[in-house]
């Protein structure tokens, strides 16, 4: 819609001006040729011809037909042509057919050319210019007989010659060109709203797609689906990467869930431990007090176990981006933190370390994490009785099960 609107805008404006510019070029074209026949009208007044015209009878119309002009006195001086009355001033026959030549006194007398097809009334311009001649040329409009007339009004001797042009013609021509453009206007803002709707419905169709996937993703909280648009065009850019956030959205979700299982199984066995062990302590008036230490230092090691997984799931759901302050830490007393803690919880498993001196520069916590985690793994999966062997030095730690055999990518997979 704004386009349409935009473009009969433009069509509008553009209308206006070739109507302006026609209609000044047109009637330019009619006073340039009433300036022209005046200037004609100035070398017949410096020249008039022998016979005059007769001056206008009673009942208004023109007497035409020749007189003789009187004699001038002054002793044969030659009179200029302010100082010839009005009477005898020769109206000349200049204008051809749809001309309109009159001539007026001041005296509100009338004379018109032989050939002028009406006569020119007197209006402001008329008075104007037989009041002052020195104002020069006028135009101006008139109506004269149903006649649209454009006249120029100048001084003329003593009095001033009106000239007319009929422009019905330019009129006719101007009011049907104004009805071709008001045509060319409406027909362009439909034809603009046409291809406007045309060019919006070929252009949201891919929009009207990307949402239908939205709404079925909301409904049914599928995130697999994806739009593939094979577009080369920015719509095409916008539905891949629509699609690549998609992705990270459907990644993301994912490790979630699988968070929440992971964190659902590891927490199944400190929590089962630990409801044993509450049930065994309420009947420690049937242990040795040998019994009810070891039993409160195993639910100590599961109550810590628990406060760790419950700090690695915080570590987890905090801003992936957020980079952990790195010091000086030390590695092997890092480790041995480690394997004391875990030999709490597998205290069936046999872990033997072997350290030295290993002043690395990171995060203690996550050093901490990251150790743990292998340490764990390697607990869980080892038989009863077995051994591993934690090995660090200044650039690595290697932790070594013997029952795990690690060829097997699926159990690599199982096991970290």
């Amino acid at each position: 819609m704004i386009t349409a609107l935009a473009v009969a805008a433009t069509i509008s404006v553009a209308a206006v001006v070739v109507y302006v510019a026609t209609d000044h070029e047109l009637r330019s074209g009619i006073d340039q040729s009433l300036q022209r026949r005046a200037d004609d009208l100035d070398t017949v007044l410096l020249n008039p011809p022998t016979p005059p015209l007769a001056p206008a009878n009673a009942t208004g119309s023109s007497a035409i037909g020749p007189t003789i002009a009187p004699p001038l006195s002054g002793g044969g001086a030659v009179p200029t042509p302010g100082d010839i009355p009005c009477g005898l001033m020769v109206v000349p026959e200049r204008g051809g057919a749809g001309t309109y030549a009159t001539l007026h006194c001041r005296d509100a007398r009338a004379f018109d050319a032989t050939n002028s097809i009406g006569r020119v009334g007197v209006d402001r311009t008329v008075t104007a210019v037989l009041g002052d001649p020195s104002i020069g040329r006028r135009f101006s409009n008139q109506v004269i007989e149903g006649a649209h007339v454009r006249v120029l009004t100048i001084p003329y001797g003593s009095g001033a010659l009106s000239i007319g042009i009929a422009t019905n013609a330019t009129t006719t021509a101007l009011a049907r060109l104004k009805t071709v453009l008001i045509l060319v206007t409406v027909i362009g803002a439909v034809v603009a709203a046409l291809i406007g709707l045309l060019v919006a419905t070929t252009a949201l169709r891919p929009v009207r797609h990307f949402t239908a996937i939205a709404r079925t993703m909301t409904s049914s909280n599928d995130l697999g689906q994806r739009i593939a648009s094979s577009r080369r065009d920015e719509l095409g850019v916008m539905a891949r990467s629509i699609d690549e956030l998609l992705e990270t959205v459907e990644r993301s979700v994912n490790q979630q869930r699988g968070l929440v299982a992971d964190v659902s199984h590891e927490l199944r066995t400190p929590l089962t431990s630990l409801r044993t062990n509450v049930s065994v302590l309420s009947r420690s008036d049937e242990l040795s007090t040998v019994d009810r230490a070891a039993l409160a230092r195993d639910i100590d090691a599961q109550i810590a176990h628990v406060g760790t997984l419950i700090g690695d799931v915080i570590e987890l759901a905090r801003d992936p981006s957020a980079i952990p302050a790195f010091e000086m830490v030390a590695l092997d007393e890092i480790a041995i933190e480690c394997v004391e803690q875990v030999r709490r919880h597998f205290s069936k498993v046999n872990f033997a370390i072997e350290t030295e001196s290993a002043p690395v520069m990171g995060s203690h916590s996550e050093l901490s994490r990251a150790i743990s985690n292998l340490l764990d793994n390697a607990g869980k999966w080892s038989s009863e009785g077995s051994t591993v062997a934690v090995i660090v030095t200044a650039t690595r730690i290697v932790v070594v099960d013997e029952d795990v055999d690690c060829s097997d990518w699926v159990v690599v997979g199982h096991v970290f």
